[in-house]
């Protein structure tokens, strides 16, 4: 019934599901409420990670899909096809890494100095400043993953990226919760991080060796200028994902600013969760997104669009029912689950959560619809929805209750939703 893409990338996020409610035992059990805060909000700065990408991985899988519509694989992952357009592939990858490298160079260290200087406003006892800085350096090895990961998959190959990806989920939660119980605390997190990313390395060399070593051989002369089709995407994706920062991963950080880490622990756990279904749902988005390019390539417009119908209505069903899931556990076992329940944000606040991933399924997968046509529309819409988030969500932790620290967010979805369909409505191919 589901082919091999489907499943991979599935067990990729029940990977992720599985991992968030062990955790959600594990935290409370080893970790203080302050510690839980520190935790949350370290992943929260570190996803500033995002000015080093901006975009440039999923603009890479797209260009990558795009190409490799004329090649294919050999039994040794080397790409097969005419020479020209071997090489052209091959230039390309060696752009992604070296620009990756430069973007490394020039943004961790900022990231690093710019949550050394939020995190000390902790005032605690708590030693975070060494794990903050492993998780860092670990970072710069996730990112590097990324872009590779990012380029073999959009050759097709969401199926084997996919198995690489949940099995590094599996093996950086066994390590994290290995650590919590040693004791380690913060450390396990970066611990986590640093060798789940050494074993991506591993598994990139093993799978894909001959790959890596027929395009250094064939692209390193540059056969093709990438820049130039690039970088004017790049600068719109830029605004885009910097713009989704501010509207996705600021809460964390910014409730450790007005609350304290106690309240923001809650905040990271409860956006974990709503996350965690989330991707679980877009699971059918993922799995096509390289096919979608491949067929815009194609001109096959009719196959596209049933393609990206079928599996957006898939998506929204699975979301509905992961949600129904989470709250019937939560009902009837909120007596057994009540030292866990007081970890997170109250029920009005995963409510309002809930609502909001609920939009963000649709928003997102017209996004993947347009942006495979080598374009990048949503950058306006991404621009001011991420400054009426910000906006809004400190206005209301000044004005309302903390039950109603996401109600910014979800009126920017409200208003969102609609603008985002009637511009995809412009860009659907017929």
């Amino acid at each position: 019934m589901f082919n091999n893409d489907f499943k991979q990338a599935f067990f990729n996020q029940i990977a992720r599901l599985i991992a968030g409610p062990v955790l959600l035992v594990v935290l409370p059990l080893y970790l203080s409420p302050e510690a839980q805060g520190y935790w949350f909000s370290i992943m929260g700065l570190a996803a500033l990670t995002l000015f080093a990408d901006l975009g440039f991985s999923t603009l890479i899988l797209q260009f990558a899909a795009h190409e490799f519509a004329h090649l294919s694989f050999d039994a040794q992952k080397r790409f097969v096809g005419s020479d020209a357009q071997v090489r052209k592939m091959a230039s390309l990858f060696v752009f992604a890494l070296k620009w990756g490298g430069m973007a490394a160079v020039t943004v961790f260290p900022v990231i690093a100095l710019v949550g050394y200087a939020v995190l000390n406003k902790g005032n605690t006892s708590l030693g975070w400043q060494g794990p903050w800085f492993l998780y860092c350096l670990a970072s710069v090895l996730v990112f590097f993953n990324s872009i590779a990961l990012a380029c073999l998959e959009g050759c097709n190959g969401v199926g084997v990226i996919q198995k690489i990806r949940y099995q590094s989920a599996l093996i950086s939660t066994a390590i994290l919760i290995a650590g919590l119980i040693g004791g380690l605390e913060l450390y396990a997190l970066a611990l986590a991080s640093l060798l789940s990313g050494i074993y991506v390395v591993v598994r990139i060399i093993r799978l894909f060796g001959d790959t890596f070593r027929q395009i250094w051989m064939l692209g390193r002369g540059g056969a093709y200028r990438w820049g130039k089709e690039i970088f004017p995407l790049l600068w719109k994706y830029a605004v885009s994902w910097i713009s989704g920062y501010f509207i996705f991963q600021m809460f964390t950080p910014l409730a450790f600013y007005e609350y304290g880490p106690i309240e923001a622990g809650k905040v990271g756990l409860s956006i974990a969760i709503w996350m965690a279904i989330f991707g679980i749902a877009n699971t059918w988005m993922v799995i096509i997104t390289p096919k979608m390019n491949m067929l815009m390539s194609e001109r096959k417009y009719e196959e596209l669009n049933a393609l990206f119908n079928r599996n957006l209505l898939l998506s929204l069903l699975t979301y509905v029912a992961g949600t129904l899931v989470f709250f019937a556990a939560a009902w009837l076992f909120h007596q057994e689950l009540g030292f866990l329940l007081n970890r997170i944000a109250s029920a009005i606040s995963l409510l309002i959560l809930a609502l909001i991933w609920l939009m963000q399924i649709p928003i997102n997968s017209y996004a993947l619809y347009m942006r495979a046509q080598k374009m990048e529309p949503m950058m306006y819409m991404s621009f001011f929805g991420g400054v009426y988030v910000v906006l809004a969500t400190l206005f209301v932790s000044h004005h309302f209750a903390y039950d109603y620290y996401f109600s910014g967010f979800l009126s920017g979805q409200l208003w969102g939703l609609p603008l985002v369909y009637m511009l995809y409505g412009k860009y659907r191919r017929v």
